[in-house]
This record gives structure tokens, sequence and C-alpha cells, in this order.
């Protein structure tokens, strides 16, 4: 029987190649999760860093829109509506007053005249510029209606407005709807004692109804001047929208007729019951809320003083001034 030799003591040496081999093999591993461990720091360090930077951009960005576009608080003015009141050549003191609050910044969105006040506030509102006013006002005076010379005559005598447009060279076919500026004016019906208020149609004719009051003018219609209507003016104002509304008053005090102008006692008598009411009705209006009264003193001329055009219309700029100072600090203008 063979029996086969196995040696226990001696080893048998490994092939060099494997050696190699397994040596490769191991550095290789080794590089590739040192690599891998390297990517997954630069991974999550994006990862952690990505977001805060648009946020940060991104709110830069609104700051900048912020600066580039500041939020606007300038408030719009308040619409102002003026209401002249009657007074015959007392009413020249309008033109001053409008003129001292166009000076001072206020600025005016509708008129309302009354009797004289009506051709003063038809004449602003058909243009919109206080020295014009001025000058045809003045030009009125120059013409010296209390006088011989003048329009009426030594005797007062009545002429028709017409007469007195024509003079003047008042555009009466100009319709008032057109003007630059709301205008309207109060005319009352002598047979039924209806107002109608006029804001629609040509000049000479609205001129006609407002205009028309003794002693001055003889009536053309059963419609004259409604010379007493303050109260239903201011109502009809706010109605429009007027958020302030200013009334220009020049019969607060002195003589309203020379006492040597021929004149009927039914004329004086209405006069002073004119200025009764208006005086009145301005102490019960001055206490509602956004309505101011700007009092025009004017006591030393009648209102039949049209020759004295330019110091009646200087007295209305000092109280146009005066009120407009305590506008200008009440109200946002």
């Amino acid at each position: 029987m063979a029996i086969k030799n196995f040696s226990y003591g001696q080893k048998k040496r490994p092939n060099k190649k494997v050696i190699f081999l397994i040596f490769y093999a191991l550095v290789f591993l080794g590089c590739q999760s040192l690599k891998t461990q390297q990517e997954v720091e630069e991974i999550t360090h994006v990862d952690t860093s990505a977001p805060e930077a648009p946020l940060q951009e991104q709110v830069v960005d609104q700051k900048a829109d912020v600066e580039e576009k500041p939020v606007s608080h300038v408030l719009s003015s308040p619409k102002v509506g003026l209401i002249l009141g009657p007074g015959g050549a007392r009413t020249f003191a309008h033109a001053g007053v409008i003129s001292g609050l166009e000076s001072s910044g206020i600025n005016l969105d509708m008129i309302i005249g009354i009797e004289w006040g009506a051709l003063v506030g038809a004449i602003y509102a058909q243009s919109p510029k206080s020295r014009e006013l001025e000058w045809r006002i003045n030009k009125i005076g120059e013409f010296e209606l209390k006088n011989n010379s003048g329009l009426f005559g030594s005797g007062l005598e009545r002429v028709r407005v017409q007469k007195f447009t024509d003079q003047f060279g008042i555009s009466k076919n100009a319709l008032v709807e057109d003007f630059s500026m709301e205008f309207q004016c109060p005319s009352l019906s002598m047979t039924s004692g209806y107002v109608k208020w006029v804001s629609r149609g040509k000049l000479g004719a609205v001129l006609s109804r407002c205009l028309t009051y003794a002693p001055y003018f003889e009536s053309e219609s059963d419609w004259v001047s409604s010379a007493s209507n303050l109260k239903d003016a201011v109502r009809r104002l706010k109605n429009q929208g007027a958020q302030v509304i200013l009334i220009s008053h020049v019969l607060g005090g002195g003589d309203l007729l020379p006492k040597k102008a021929n004149l009927p006692p039914s004329t004086r008598i209405l006069w002073q019951e004119i200025r009764n009411s208006l005086n009145q009705q301005v102490t019960e209006l001055a206490k509602e809320q956004n309505v101011e009264i700007i009092s025009v003193v004017v006591n030393h001329y009648d209102i039949l003083s049209f020759d004295k055009a330019g110091p009646i219309i200087m007295a209305g700029q000092r109280a146009g001034k005066h009120v407009a100072s305590k506008l200008l600090k009440k109200y946002d203008f």
C-alpha cells in the first residue's frame, strides 16, 4: 500500500503577483472611499448654504423697491364753493376777495352769485383770472354809473340789463355751461314767488334774470334776482360736493343808500329788510361746519358807489388775504 507523504512543518510561499494585486485593490478601494466622503462633504455644504443666498437677495430687492418708490401721503385740496352776496356797487369787493384767495393759493371750484354778485361771479367763472376780473370791474367804475354821465343818469333812471351788458362788452351769447368754472345764480318770479337756480343758457339771458333788481335795472320779464337766498345757496353747494363753503358778505353796516338820492321809500325799506335777513343768515351759517364767512368792511360806501370801484376792490383784497391765512391753517390746501 502506497502511503502519501504530507509535510506539516514547511509552508508554501504565496505568488508575488497575487500579493501585488491584493495590495493594489486595497489602495484603490481606499481612494474610492476617500473621494466619496469628500463629495458628501461638498454636497452637504451646498445644500445648507444654497437657500440663504437667494433669501438675502430677495430681501435686498424688496428694500430697494421701497426706497425707489416711497409711499405718497399728499392729500388733495378740498373742493371749495364761493357765494358772492348782493349789494350793488359794494359787490365790487368780491373781485378783491377772489384776488386775495387766489394769491394765497386757494383755488375755487364753483361760484354762486346773488344780484350784482352774479355779475362778478359770471365774469370770473368764464375766465378764472383775478387780474382780468379786477380790470373789468374797474372799467365799470370808471364809467361812473352814479353820475349824470353814467348809465343810470342823475335820477337813477332804470335801464335794461341788455343795455348794460352791451355797454361793457360782456359776452351775451357765451353759454354758462361752457364756463371754465361751475356758475349759478338764483332768480325769483315776481308773480309766484318761485325761485329758480339758473346754471345753463346764454349769459345775457342769465344776467337778465339774476342781475335785475331795484333800484338799478328795469325788469325785462317776470324774473328778477332772488337777493336774500343765502341758506339755499349753501345747501345747494353742499349737495353738489363742496367741502368748504366761503361766503363773501358786504352788507354788514353803514348806509346802504345815499340820503339825497331820489328813491321811493319802498326801495329803502326793501334793502334794509335784505340786510337784516342776510345778517341773521350769516350769523347762523357761521356756526355750521366747513362754512366760513368773509365779512368785507365797506361801510363808507353805499350800494350806488359805482365810481368807487378801486377802493372797494382793495377792501375786498384785504379781507380775502386775512381769511385765506386762517383757511390755510385750518384746511388741507
